[in-house]
C-alpha cells in the first residue's frame, strides 16, 4: 500500500518542498509545541530530515524572531568501524560525520543555501562542554551514540529561546554502554516540555523495499510482509522453472 502524504504549507513559504505522513506531521506538531522533543524510528523514516526542514523553516520565517541560528550537532561515532587517523584541521577530520547533513540541507534548499548562509553551524559533541544555547533550533543526530553522561551534557546546554530535536533509533546503536537517547526517553517522557515521538516502518522515505528489509532483519516472516503471496516451496520452486533467463530486466519498485 502507497503511503498516504499531506503538505504542510509553512515549508511552502519559505521554498521548501515537503510532503509527510500524518504520523510525521504529528511530530512537526509536537517540535513546535515542546522545548525538546525525542524523535525516534527506525532508518529512512525521516526522523533528521524532516528535524532539518523544520529547523530550516524556523530559521527562514520572517516572522519567527526567536530562531537566529541552527545548529546541527553529532558524536564522532563511525558506525562500528575504526576510521583510524583523519587528516587535515578540525572541520575536515568532521565533515565525514556531518557529510549526511549537508546533503540533507542541499536537497531542501534545492542546492542553494541562500537565506541561511552563514546562519548554519554543525559540531561534534566533544566541543559542548561551557556553551549556552540561546535563541536556536538544535538537532542532534544519532542520538543513540550518546552515553547517558553525553546526553546530560548536551541537554544542559539549552538556554532560553533554544528548541532542541534529539533524533535517532536506539536498535542501532554503535556503542557498548547505556545509550542516552533510550535513557532520555525513559527519564523525561511525562515531563512538561518535553514529547517523544516515535515513528514507524509505515512512514519510510526511502525505497519501498528499505521497509521489508529492516521488519525482516527484526524478525518478521515473509508471511508477514507479504501475506497476498504463496511462500509453499514447492510453488517456489516451480515458479523458478518458469523463468526464462532472457525476460526484459525492470526496476522493481518504480524508483526510477
Amino acid at each position: 500500500m502507497a503511503r498516504q502524504l499531506v503538505a504542510v504549507p509553512e515549508f511552502a513559504s519559505v521554498g521548501i518542498k515537503l510532503s509527510v505522513t500524518e504520523n510525521q506531521k504529528h511530530m512537526i506538531r509536537r517540535i513546535r509545541n515542546n522545548t525538546l522533543t525525542f524523535v525516534c524510528g527506525p532508518a529512512g523514516t525521516g526522523k533528521t530530515y524532516i528535524a532539518i526542514a523544520e529547523g530550516i523553516r524556523a530559521l527562514l520565517d520572517s516572522k519567527n524572531k526567536r530562531t537566529q541560528r541552527f545548529f546541527f550537532v553529532r558524536p564522532a561515532v563511525a558506525s562500528h568501524e575504526d576510521l583510524g587517523y583523519l587528516p587535515g584541521d578540525l572541520d575536515e577530520k568532521t565533515e565525514p560525520y556531518m557529510a549526511p547533513f549537508h546533503y540533507s540541507l542541499k536537497k531542501l534548499l534545492n542546492g542553494s543555501s541562500g537565506k541561511a548562509s552563514g546562519k548554519v553551524e554543525t559540531m561534534t559533541m566533544a566541543f559542548m562542554r561551557g556553551m549556552t544555547l540561546e535563541n536556536c533550533y538544535v538537532v542532534l543526530d544519532e542520538a543513540q551514540n550518546t552515553n547517558v553522561d553525553q546526553m546530560k551534557l548536551f541537554l544542559s546546554r539549552i538556554g532560553r529561546g533554544c528548541k532542541v530535536v534529539v533524533v535517532g533509533d536506539t536498535k542501532q546503536t554503535d556503542i557498548d554502554v547505556a545509550n542516552g537517547l533510550a535513557d532520555g526517553v525513559s527519564r523525561f517522557r511525562s515531563v512538561p516540555g518535553i514529547a517523544v515521538h516515535h515513528l514507524t516502518h509505515k512512514d519510510n522515505m526511502r525505497s519501498p523495499i528499505v521497509e521489508k528489509i529492516l521488519r525482516l532483519y527484526e524478525g518478521a516472516t515473509l508471511e508477514e510482509i507479504y501475506p497476498e503471496l504463496e511462500f509453499d516451496p514447492e510453488y517456489q520452486a516451480e515458479k523458478l522453472k518458469k523463468e526464462k533467463l532472457d525476460d526484459p530486466i525492470t526496476w522493481g519498485d518504480g524508483d526510477y
